[in-house]
C-alpha cells in the first residue's frame, strides 16, 4: 500500500514540474517616451485608451506603481490552405471564434512596458461543431491532441494562430499614446569593438612552424613537368662536366706529349754527336786511332 501511494506521489509531483516549466504565450513591447512627460500625463492617456478601445476593457489600476490591468479580445479565422494537403470537410470553419488575453501596463523611467499574455482560442459553435486549440503556449509545434488532422495543416494552424496574436498586440501598442509625447530618437550604444578570435597553440607543439605548412599546394601535372625540366638541366650539367674533362685530359696529354719531344730533341743535340765521314782525297791523321779522353 505505501509503495502504491508512493508512486501516485511521485506521479503528482512529476506532472507538477512539467506543468510549472510550461509557459504561455507573452509578448513584450515598450513605447519610449519624451523626458519632460509628467507621469501624471500619462497615465491619464493610458485610463483613456483603455476606455476609449473596442474589444477591451479594463479590470484593474494602481495609482501608486502607475499601473494598469485590461482584458481583450480579437476575431480569428482560419485561412490556412496547404497545397496537396487535405483535411477533413469544413476543418477551418469549425475554428472560427474569438482569442481572448490579458494586458498589462506599466509607466516607468522614460518608457511604458506592456505586458501581453494568456491568449486563449474560443471558437463558437456552429453546425460543424468547433474545435478548439486552447490556451497558446510558448512551443515551437502544437501540443499533441489539440488537432485531429493532418500535423502539417495543424501545425501551419498554430503558427498562424500566434502570428495573428504578434500582429494584434504591434496594433494595440501603437495607439495607447499620442505621437506627440513618443519619443522618436533612441540613444544606440555604440559599436562593440571586433573581437580577435585567439587561437589556442598546444604547449611544445611546433607543427605550425613546419615548412610544408606554408608551402603552395600546386597542380600533380605542374609538378611532373618541374621535376623533367630539373632532371634535363641536370643531364645537361652532367654532360657538360664530362666534355670538360676529356678535353682537360687531351689536352694534358698533348701537352705531355709535345714536352716529351722537345725533351728528347734538346737531348740529341748534346749527346749525339757524329763524326763526319773522311772523304779519300783526305789525307790520314795519325792521331784518328786513338780516342779523345
Amino acid at each position: 500500500m505505501r509503495i502504491f501511494f508512493s508512486t501516485i506521489l511521485l506521479v503528482c509531483v512529476w506532472q507538477f514540474s512539467a506543468l510549472a516549466q510550461v509557459k504561455p504565450l507573452t509578448f513584450y513591447d515598450t513605447i519610449p517616451i519624451k523626458g519632460s512627460t509628467p507621469k501624471f500625463t500619462l497615465y491619464k492617456h493610458m485610463d483613456d485608451w483603455y476606455k476609449s478601445q473596442k474589444n477591451m476593457k479594463q479590470t484593474g489600476r494602481n495609482r501608486k506603481e502607475w499601473k494598469m490591468k485590461g482584458k481583450g479580445f480579437f476575431q480569428y479565422q482560419n485561412r490556412v490552405r496547404i497545397d496537396g494537403v487535405f483535411t477533413s470537410p469544413h476543418a477551418a470553419s469549425k475554428m472560427k471564434g474569438t482569442i481572448v488575453y490579458s494586458i498589462e501596463s506599466q509607466i516607468q523611467d522614460s518608457i511604458i512596458v506592456i505586458t501581453y499574455t494568456n491568449f486563449i482560442h474560443e471558437p463558437v459553435y456552429s453546425e460543424y461543431g468547433n474545435v478548439t486549440y486552447g490556451k497558446l503556449m510558448d512551443y515551437a509545434k502544437i501540443p499533441p491532441g489539440k488537432c485531429m488532422e493532418v500535423e502539417e495543416w495543424c501545425a501551419a494552424v498554430w503558427a498562424d494562430m500566434k502570428a495573428q496574436c504578434q500582429k494584434e498586440v504591434s496594433y494595440r501598442t501603437k495607439q495607447m499614446l499620442p505621437k506627440r509625447l513618443v519619443r522618436t530618437k533612441i540613444y544606440k550604444a555604440p559599436p562593440a569593438p571586433p573581437q580577435v578570435e585567439e587561437v589556442a597553440v598546444k604547449e611544445n607543439n611546433y607543427d605550425h612552424l613546419k615548412l610544408e605548412n606554408y608551402l603552395i599546394k600546386e597542380d600533380p601535372e605542374v609538378l611532373k613537368a618541374e621535376e623533367r625540366r630539373k632532371q634535363m638541366e641536370e643531364a645537361s650539367l652532367v654532360k657538360a662536366i664530362e666534355l670538360e674533362e676529356k678535353t682537360a685530359a687531351k689536352a694534358k696529354k698533348e701537352a705531355a706529349a709535345t714536352a716529351a719531344k722537345e725533351a728528347k730533341k734538346s737531348k740529341g743535340d748534346d749527346d749525339d754527336y757524329v763524326k763526319p765521314a773522311k772523304t779519300k782525297k783526305q789525307k790520314k791523321d795519325p792521331y784518328d786511332d786513338y780516342d779523345d779522353e
